[in-house]
C-alpha cells in the first residue's frame, strides 16, 4: 500500500542487504533535529513524505525501509523480530536520532525497542497496537485481529484510491482486500499477530522512556479500552486521543500529526534544557 512521493526532495543515505533483506534509509530536510521514521507493514518509506513535506524546514526525516514493506516475501520474521529489525535500520542512519516515530507495524516495533533498550530516546507512536494483560490469547482474538486487519487494508487502499475510490464497487474493494491478505499469507498473518499478542509482556512498566501514543476514538488497533490499558501500564508515556483522527493519520491528518510531533519535540528540548 506503499504511495509515489516526489524523490527530488529525498536523498538515499544508505541501501544495504542484510540476511537476506534490503534495509534502506531515505533523507528529507537538512536541518533541524533528526525524526527516525518506521512505517507500517505492507507500506513503505514513501508514506512518510506528507508529514516530512510539513516539518521539513524545521526537522530532518530519516524514513526507514524495513524489510515489512508492501509486497514482501514474509521470510524476515525467520530472522530477527521486529524491534532487531528496526535496530538494524537505525543503525544505518548517520547520525543520532532526537525522535523515534513509528506507524501501526512500525510503532509497535519502536515500541519493543524502547522497552528493551537502555537508551532513553523519545518515541511517537501513530496507532499502534496493544492486548491488555485482561484480554485472553485465544482463537476468537486471532479472528478478531485478522478482521481488524481486513478493516486497516480497506482503510488503506480508500485513502490510497482517493477520489476514485468513490468510483469503486464494494464488491471490488472487497475482493482487493481479499487478494492482499492472501498475499500476506499466514506467515504475514502471524508475524502481525505474534507482535500483537506480545504487546502484553512488555516491562512498560519499567520503561522510563517519553512515549507518546497518538490514536483517535474509532482506530480498531488503539481503541479507547486499549489505550486506557496501555497508559495505566506504562507510567512514562502519554496517549492522546484526536477526535478525528484516523488510523493513516499520517497520510489523513498530516496537520495534526505534525502539529503533536513538533509540539512533543519541542517539550523534549525544553525539559532537558
Amino acid at each position: 500500500m506503499s504511495i509515489a512521493v516526489d524523490q527530488r526532495f529525498w536523498t538515499p543515505v544508505a541501501q544495504l542487504e542484510v540476511a537476506g533483506e534490503h534495509l534502506g534509509v531515505w533523507r528529507h530536510g537538512d536541518t533541524g533535529p533528526a525524526v527516525v521514521a518506521a512505517h507500517g507493514i505492507e507500506d513503505g518509506w514513501e508514506s512518510w513524505g506528507a508529514v516530512a513535506e510539513r516539518i521539513g524546514a524545521r526537522h530532518r526525516v530519516y524514513a526507514l525501509d524495513r524489510p515489512w514493506r508492501a509486497g514482501n516475501r514474509y521470510a524476515w520474521p525467520d530472522r530477527d523480530d521486529p524491534a532487531g529489525w528496526l535496530r538494524r535500520a537505525i543503525d544505518l542512519v548517520p547520525e543520532p536520532a532526537d525522535l523515534l516515530l513509528g506507524h501501526s507495524f512500525g510503532a509497535n516495533a519502536i515500541l519493543q525497542h524502547v522497552a528493551e533498550s537502555p537508551d532513553r530516546l523519545p518515541a511517537l507512536l501513530l496507532t499502534p497496537f496493544y492486548r491488555p494483560s485482561t484480554v485472553a490469547e485465544d482463537q476468537k482474538l486471532y479472528e478478531r485481529t485478522l478482521a481488524d486487519f481486513h478493516t486497516i487494508i480497506g482503510d488503506g487502499l480508500r485513502l490510497r484510491l482517493g477520489p476514485r475510490a468513490a468510483n469503486v464497487d464494494d464488491a471490488l474493494l472487497t475482493a482487493m482486500v481479499q487478494q492482499t491478505v492472501r498475499r500476506v499469507g499466514s506467515r504475514g498473518l502471524m508475524a502481525m499477530f505474534d507482535q500483537f499478542r506480545h504487546t502484553t509482556r512488555l516491562r512498560l512498566s519499567d520503561m522510563d522512556t517519553p512515549v507518546l501514543v497518538l490514536t483517535g476514538p474509532d482506530d480498531v488497533a488503539m481503541t479507547p479500552a486499549r489505550a486506557a490499558a496501555f497508559a495505566a501500564a506504562a507510567p512514562s508515556a502519554a496517549v492522546c486521543v484526536l477526535p478525528d483522527l484516523t488510523h493513516f493519520c499520517h497520510l489523513a491528518q498530516v496537520e495534526q500529526v505534525a502539529t503533536v510531533l513538533t509540539e512533543f519535540l519541542d517539550h523534549q528540548g525544553s525539559g532537558s534544557s
